[in-house]
């Protein structure tokens, strides 16, 4: 299942970037993940820490902001 999984993830990505060039949305989703690792990196400073939250939806923003607070 795990397998099955991973292959649908990877798919997932191929068929963004090839709708990219026709899809404005899709081109965004490229362009936002180009270099993520890189950018995060370079915000840090030597021996700055981070805890990272990812919110996929405003509800879920909104439950964690007291404890982003």
């Amino acid at each position: 299942m795990e397998l099955l999984y991973f292959i649908a993830i990877k798919l997932y990505g191929l068929a963004i970037t090839l709708a990219a060039p026709f899809n404005g949305k899709a081109m965004s989703w490229v362009k936002g993940r180009r270099s993520w690792e890189k950018k995060i990196k370079d915000s840090l400073q030597p021996g700055e820490r981070r805890i990272l939250f990812h919110c996929p939806s405003l509800g879920e923003f909104e439950q964690g902001r007291p404890l982003l607070a």
